[in-house]
Parts: C-alpha cells; structure tokens; sequence
C-alpha cells in the first residue's frame, strides 16, 4: 500500500475565490488554465517551457520553478487516498480525501481546468488547530506539501467526529459559511431553494434556538 501523504492547496487562482466551488463540485484543482492538460511524469523543465509558450511570467527563474513544482506535486506526486487542507481564508479549512488521478476539465471553472475529485472529511476551525499547524496552514504559497506534521494531522481527522459521514451530494448544495465574535455557524442549503424558502429555513432555526438558550 502506497504511504499517504498530506498537501495544503489554496483555492484562490487568478485571486479569484474558489472554496466554496471546490467544496460544491467535491474537486479540488490549479490554475494556469493555458498550458493544456498535462500526462503523468511530466519533467520541470517541460513545465517551465509551457509557461514561457503560454505567456504566464514569472519574477524570476526560482518562482517559474516554484510554479512548476506545484504541477510536479499534483500531476505526478499526489495520489488517491491522500488527504489535502483546503483553507478559506476566514478562520475554517476544509479537509478533503483525494478520490481520483489528476484530470483536465475546463467546464468546471475557466480559471482551474487542473483537477482531482475529493471527499470532504470535515471542515475545522483554523484558530483551533495547535499553533504550528497553524503557521503552515498560513503558507501563502499555491500548493505545498504537509508531510512533516502528518502524526499531527492523522490523529486529528481520525478523532473528529464528522470524518467520513459526509453523505450530502454537493453538486447541490452550498455549504454557507458565516461568522461573528469568534462564533462560526455552517449552513448547507439546497441551490434549488430560493430568496424566500432560505429566509423561512433560517427564522424556523432561530425560533428554535431561541427556545433552547
């Protein structure tokens, strides 16, 4: 059995927010739309090329490697089983299980065609998480690996309480995600369901809250 491996993979491409898409699809994926689809062992210095024929700059040769390094990692190191974090940028970090080999689908999003289909484990709240983990979850690079705090991560999902009890099918349903004074509350809300039935849903929630405090 191949050994599991942890990755933190930002869903800001393009700085064009995409957690709530990925969590929605159940895929997670990279920009760079223009450089095709990619096969398996696939080197860096091809990558590089594609990049500079595809008109993506780079600052320097060390960000053009780096860029490549994402692709080398998702296209060819990444493997299903493994587990990647998936942060939103306000406080939560969605924990995702790689459930496919690397695909290129540009009807997904014009701005991430470079994908794997997950499942979502759970979701976590960042400010909980012990502070070195922390720090790696706030790396702002595109796609790194976690390896080095993987007894940390195992023996966290292996304890919450929601892995593997996700059976919602997200192609239709959006997971809302709100918060305020430190409290976050997570609402999962049918796409179908319009301005009005959502607004019946939340006061039916608050009456019954109201009831309980």
């Amino acid at each position: 059995m191949n050994e599991k491996h942890f990755w933190l993979l930002r869903a800001f491409p393009d700085n064009v927010p995409h957690y709530n898409v990925f969590l929605n699809a159940s895929v997670v994926g990279l920009g760079w739309p223009r450089i095709g689809k990619l096969e398996k062992g696939i080197k860096p210095d091809e990558l590089k090329q594609l990049f500079i024929e595809n008109d993506y700059p780079a600052a320097d040769n060390a960000a053009l490697g780096r860029r490549a390094g994402y692709f080398i990692r998702f296209v060819n190191e990444m493997q299903i089983g493994d587990i990647v974090f998936v942060p939103d940028n306000n406080g939560i970090v969605a924990v995702y299980e790689i459930k496919s080999d690397y695909y290129y689908d540009e009807k997904m999003s014009v701005h991430v065609p470079h994908l794997r289909k997950v499942q979502l484990l759970t979701t976590l709240k960042v400010h909980s998480l012990s502070k070195s983990l922390q720090r790696l979850l706030g790396n702002q690079l595109s796609f790194i690996n976690l390896d080095k705090a993987k007894e940390e991560i195992t023996t966290l999902i292996s304890n919450d309480s929601g892995v593997g009890q996700t059976t919602i099918n997200r192609t239709n349903y959006s997971l809302i995600t709100g918060e305020n004074k430190g409290k976050t509350v997570q609402i999962i809300i049918p796409n179908n369901a319009s301005n009005q039935e959502i607004t019946v849903i939340l006061n039916d929630i608050i009456h019954e809250l109201e009831g309980k405090l």
